[in-house]
């Protein structure tokens, strides 16, 4: 059998990556629909030993508890909630496990069919369909977690619509969780590195893996891009996943032009007070006016 070498797999990857990436354009998104590539991640969402895709059921668990405070808090009475880009469910079993009616949204069909499986009670529901797009019944929710970074990626036009569309489908004073990173977290995730795998996430036979994370201050956008050649055939396949950072000044602006007003600012997903210098995430709670 034929090896490649690696300086013949590099220079191939390199010759292909390109110069001056802009996220959203010269780099796209994961086919996250795409059956193989679904069938991975899915493995990955459920991997309990990292956090790549969904967090830990222990974690997942503190912060379903979390939610439940929130929703006493500031959503009297919610018990329908929708969960947006749900992926296999993980969230939504939980809340439904507490007693809650949950409507689970996400493309990927591998998750959606996962998710389905685990039912066993007539609290959840899954739909398989593309957030921007799904139909639901007008203010026909008490509350919507959109989590775990999912906010940040879509361009800044795909998430007005899907926050205008959300409001659409939310009871007036239901609420909306966002769970983002800020823009200087993704600034500060800027690498450039590759190495020999034996397989992946992405790949069952020997190849070269060149990963890098770039970041274009001019629209505040970020594309992590993996580059891979087969070492045997010297097949090459690109896939980037793209996310847009923004400032919390910025995404209270964005909900108050799409119906929504802040409630309250956290650090994290248990309710860690915010901090501007060092918290990794800014989740958000919002109000449908």
């Amino acid at each position: 059998m034929r090896v490649l070498s690696v300086e013949t797999l590099l220079a191939k990857a390199l010759a292909a990556r390109g110069n001056n990436i802009v996220p959203f354009k010269d780099a796209g998104d994961l086919p996250w629909d795409d059956p193989l590539i679904s069938q991975r991640l899915l493995a990955v969402h459920l991997d309990p030993t990292q956090d790549l895709a969904s967090r830990p059921p222990q974690q997942i668990r503190k912060e379903c508890a979390f939610i439940e405070r929130l929703l006493h808090l500031y959503a009297e009475n919610a018990t329908v909630l929708c969960d947006m880009t749900c992926g296999p469910g993980l969230y939504a079993a939980e809340l439904a496990h507490k007693g809650y009616r949950v409507t689970g949204v996400d493309f990927s069909p591998a998750s959606i069919a996962y998710a389905r499986q685990q039912v066993q009670t007539d609290r959840l529901h899954f739909i398989l369909s593309d957030i921007r797009t799904v139909e639901l019944p007008a203010e026909s929710f008490d509350a919507n977690l959109f989590i775990y970074g999912q906010p940040n990626a879509f361009t800044r036009d795909d998430l007005q619509l899907i926050l205008e569309r959300a409001r659409a489908w939310t009871r007036p004073g239901g609420l909306l969780l966002l769970e983002m990173m800020p823009a200087d977290a993704f600034r500060q995730e800027v690498y450039h590195r590759w190495e020999m795998k034996e397989t992946s996430i992405f790949a069952d036979t020997p190849h070269l893996w060149m990963e890098e994370k770039v970041w274009y201050e001019p629209d505040k956008t970020h594309a992590h891009i993996i580059t891979m050649v087969d070492q045997t055939d010297g097949r090459l396949t690109k896939y980037s996943v793209c996310h847009t950072g923004y400032e919390v000044e910025e995404i209270e602006q964005l909900l108050a032009q799409t119906g929504w007003r802040v409630q309250r600012l956290y650090g994290d997903m248990t309710g860690e007070t915010f901090d501007s210098q060092t918290s990794e995430w800014q989740v958000i709670v919002a109000a449908a006016v």
